[in-house]
């Protein structure tokens, strides 16, 4: 079930920290399976934060 993902525990820190003028970048490093890739994301749209001018970037190292 994803609410069980680690990620959850920081989502309204994430989604606190990007509503904020003075942090329109933020880099999440996590454990693979924390759920950053696929639930990040959607905290940013169900958030509104994703509006014109802005966008979510996902990266993975190599």
């Amino acid at each position: 079930m994803p609410d069980l993902l680690p990620i959850f525990e920081i989502r309204e820190a994430v989604v606190s920290a990007l509503s904020d003028a003075a942090t329109p970048n933020m880099l999440i490093k996590a454990p693979t399976g924390s759920g950053k890739s696929t639930q990040v994301p959607q905290f940013v749209l169900d958030s509104g934060l994703l509006r014109e001018g802005r966008r979510c970037v996902r990266s993975e190292e190599h």
